[in-house]
């Protein structure tokens, strides 16, 4: 299993104590059980998770389970295809009512002006999994697209 990669001297012990926790958790949330990466993949991903949460814990987010909300919310699994860049602050939509939530082939897409993110249900997991979005640093806007799609989910029975 990966482990949590934090920058230098940013950080006290006890932080770094709770982020390697979150880290062994958001971990088992973002890649399903008995699921192998390809090394290369394992660390990106591996730096992704560690870099997103250092970065939220350097804003004052100490809450594990708010890091570990905002961390599954935001990484994405699978590379994105194309670079589609979204301004940075830009938060539109303001509630899961002002996305348009949709099921397609077996995945949920979430969109908003400007923003889309894309999950799936994983057979060995009980959790949805982003599959690709759009880029953006507003993590507001990605928990209240995460949110839309965990309530379409329900909706459609895929999670309790």
């Amino acid at each position: 299993m990966p482990f949590f990669e934090a920058p230098e001297n940013t950080l006290d012990p006890y932080q770094l104590e709770l982020l390697a926790s979150v880290f062994r958790q958001t971990w088992s949330e973002i890649v399903p059980r008995g699921y192998r990466l390809p090394q290369r993949q394992e660390l990106r991903l591996q730096k992704e998770v560690s870099g997103r949460l250092c970065a939220l814990a350097t804003t004052g987010v100490m809450d594990a389970e708010t890091l570990q909300a905002l961390t599954v919310a935001t990484v994405r699994l699978f590379p994105r295809k194309s670079r589609q860049r979204v301004a940075r602050g830009l938060s539109l939509a303001k509630s899961p009512e002002e996305f348009v939530v949709e099921e397609r082939s077996g995945e949920i897409v979430v969109k908003s002006a400007g923003f889309g993110a894309v999950y799936f249900k994983s057979s060995s997991r009980q959790q949805l999994v982003l599959k690709r979005r759009s880029e953006t640093d507003d993590y507001q806007l990605l928990t209240r697209a995460w949110q839309a799609a965990n309530a379409k989910a329900r909706e459609l029975g895929w999670i309790e």
